[in-house]
């Protein structure tokens, strides 16, 4: 039988386990995401057009589609 009061961590003894695997292959996968995105694009804003990375175009589009997605059930539910 397991011993209660060690921990998880204390039983792997330092080692990775699978989640900390995930997060260093998200990571690395993440960094290669932003070295091959550096070129720059035209974006056109309803009263501009800039020029900018396209890694920064993709990273404001995630964020407003993250604010969205945590606004919009909040608003439908009443919660405020």
């Amino acid at each position: 039988m397991p011993d209660p009061t060690r921990t998880r961590a204390s039983q792997r003894a330092g080692g990775f386990g699978p989640g900390q695997w995930l997060l260093v292959v998200c990571a690395v996968l993440l960094v290669l995401f932003f070295v091959l995105n550096l070129q720059d694009v035209t974006v056109h804003l309803l009263v501009a057009t800039v020029d900018m990375p396209l890694i920064v175009a993709l990273v404001i589009a995630a964020l407003l589609g993250l604010a969205l997605g945590w606004l919009v059930p909040r608003l439908r539910r009443g919660d405020r």
